[in-house]
């Protein structure tokens, strides 16, 4: 049952949600500082240059790891609908903890620097990201139902 559906939109949501760990969420600029700040996964290298990275949000560093790693394991638990299915569910709220976090770092960022954010095409990853999460859910619970049903008619 591994090669079902609900497989490949896990795998576009691990996916995905490796691509957000390793790019530049959300840029800022401060005009009178001329500062330059970088809100940015996980995984990338310092750059030199007049860039400042802010790496120590540790609620989103977290999520950002704890995402792909319940997706990947979600994949594998096919024999355990149901676990499969919790999983899931849970995937979905840390999906959502995640943006959450992403915007309350990003307001919290403009307020404190009084910078003007400019928003990268990262932001929408975990949105597609809920959205395979969600296909994946129903699925599994589509699969769930069929296997009750022909277990209703032995």
């Amino acid at each position: 049952m591994i090669q079902r559906i609900q497989t490949v939109y896990l795998l576009l949501t691990t996916l995905l949600a490796v691509l957000f760990l390793s790019g530049t969420i959300i840029n800022f600029s401060a005009d009178f500082e001329r500062l330059t700040l970088e809100l940015k996964g996980i995984f990338n290298v310092p750059e030199t240059g007049p860039a400042e990275s802010i790496r120590s949000l540790p609620i989103l560093s977290v999520l950002m790891i704890i995402v792909p790693a319940v997706s990947l394991l979600s994949i594998f638990i096919y024999k355990n609908r149901k676990l499969q299915i919790r999983l899931i569910i849970l995937l979905i709220v840390l999906i959502l903890a995640e943006a959450a976090a992403v915007v309350y770092y990003a307001l919290y960022i403009e307020k404190a620097f009084n910078a003007e954010p400019i928003y990268d095409i990262n932001l929408i990853f975990p949105f597609l990201m809920l959205l395979f999460s969600i296909l994946a859910c129903r699925s599994v619970r589509k699969d769930e139902n069929l296997v009750r049903s022909y277990d209703r008619l032995r």
